[in-house]
């Protein structure tokens, strides 16, 4: 049978089609990214969370910036992002 197809009359959750990942028991000499779409409400989120971060033991922490409408295509800055071993992702407006 399917995944995406249910028989018993109700829709799959969303965890049933997509495993969550792994959870790391902690972020000590990791690399992580900090990936956000450059609107106004995401840059003081992404500077609180990189404070944060920075008392955790990461071993590096670096931004990625999905940029405006047609300055970056999408799948470079995610194809950037998923060089660090964390993404913490932000669409604030």
């Amino acid at each position: 049978m399917s995944k995406f197809i249910s028989f018993e009359g109700r829709k799959p959750k969303a965890q049933e089609l997509i495993p969550l990942a792994a959870r790391l028991d902690t972020l000590k000499d990791k690399v992580v990214a900090l990936y956000h779409n450059d609107k106004v409400g995401s840059f003081p989120v992404m500077r609180t969370v990189r404070k944060h971060l920075e008392h955790l033991g990461v071993k590096e922490i670096f931004e990625v910036h999905a940029g405006m409408p047609f300055s970056r295509h999408p799948d470079r800055a995610i194809e950037e992002a998923l060089k660090a071993d964390v993404v913490f992702a932000g669409t604030c407006d």
